[in-house]
């Protein structure tokens, strides 16, 4: 820092009295580019695309790279750009540059119990104590949670220009920001994926019974074949699917793919899972039993201190998959 001032104290000295910085922010390097991307960007506003940041950043490297290729290399498969790296301060000297901000909403929090502490720690005793008596293998230990998703993910968050009072944003279909699918992932602690996503639409949840099975059967065939699909009236987990999801998904998501009636016989495991009507009832318990799966039920209002999934994994997968429905709603924004 002393350095720098050395360097640039003529331009201290002849800065007006009670600035504190003279370098405001990174200067335009690329004219060019950031003139097409704030084009970009207000045509996108017009017809009510959500912007974040993600957007802008993955925008203006595709507009870096068609506009100077000779300045982009691959690197171990990774591109490098000559003279730019998209770096914060970039980004934000653009948004000054530009006259955009940020339009921010509050957030509501979840209500944590008083005694929590003790909740964790019982919780966890139980853990040690059945992973000391039956000595799990880390291929059969898992954790399994669900987590809503958005048919369309229009947050009340968009970059837009500064000074105008009207935020406008366009939906593909009324209500489909608050109509959800349910979407529950199984984490085993080795790393290896081997229990497929499971999708829960809106739907009858007998699919056999169902007067349109025939349509159905066909609709099937379109997911695609590294997810499980099922139905429920209110696209959400309870018994009965959970049951059937045991049965046909999770008691094949083992490293031991032999399997014998007597459930003693089988390699014991542990599933760790969020505790609520639906999931702890006799017959999702004696299921899992039926496989030799001793089940760890996360306590009530514990789940942001202890559910791997909450607190390592959803926030990450649902952004992720927030960024591939706007790169396909970039591909396809006339359908849209």
């Amino acid at each position: 820092m002393l350095r720098d001032w050395k360097q640039d104290v003529d331009k201290i000295k002849a800065l007006p009295k009670g600035y504190q910085r003279g370098k405001v922010s990174h200067p335009c390097v690329y004219p060019k580019m950031e003139d097409t991307l704030h084009k970009l960007f207000l045509e996108k506003r017009v017809i009510g695309r959500r912007i974040g940041e993600k957007w802008i950043r993955r925008t203006a490297r595709i507009l870096f790279e068609e506009l100077y290729p000779e300045k982009v290399t691959v690197i171990d498969k990774k591109k490098v750009f000559q003279g730019m790296n998209f770096s914060r301060g970039w980004f934000d000297g653009f948004l000054k540059r530009r006259k955009i901000s940020l339009r921010q909403t509050t957030k509501k929090a979840q209500v944590i119990p008083d005694n929590y502490q003790s909740k964790i720690i019982n919780w966890l005793q139980f853990n040690r104590r059945a992973s000391s008596k039956y000595g799990f293998k880390l291929s059969e230990i898992a954790n399994m949670d669900q987590t809503p998703i958005a048919f369309e993910f229009l947050s009340k968050k968009t970059y837009h220009t500064k000074g105008e009072k009207t935020v406008f944003c366009k939906q593909a279909r009324s209500g489909w920001d608050r109509r959800q699918a349910t979407l529950q992932i199984v984490v085993h602690t080795d790393g290896k994926p081997r229990c497929k996503p499971l999708l829960i639409f809106h739907g009858q949840s007998d699919r056999k019974q169902h007067p349109k099975w025939p349509s159905l059967k066909a609709e099937y065939k379109l997911y695609d074949k590294r997810v499980a699909v099922m139905f429920n009236p209110k696209a959400w987990s309870n018994t009965d699917l959970m049951v059937e999801w045991i049965k046909s998904h999770y008691t094949y998501s083992t490293e031991h793919l032999f399997f014998t009636r007597n459930s003693t016989q089988r390699p014991p495991r542990f599933l760790s899972l969020d505790v609520f009507a639906g999931q702890k009832t006799t017959e999702v318990t004696d299921a899992l039993k039926s496989i030799n799966c001793t089940t760890s039920f996360i306590p009530g209002g514990t789940t942001g201190f202890i559910q791997v999934c909450d607190t390592a994994i959803n926030k990450a997968l649902k952004d992720r998959i927030e960024e591939l429905a706007y790169i396909y709603i970039d591909q396809n924004e006339e359908r849209w």
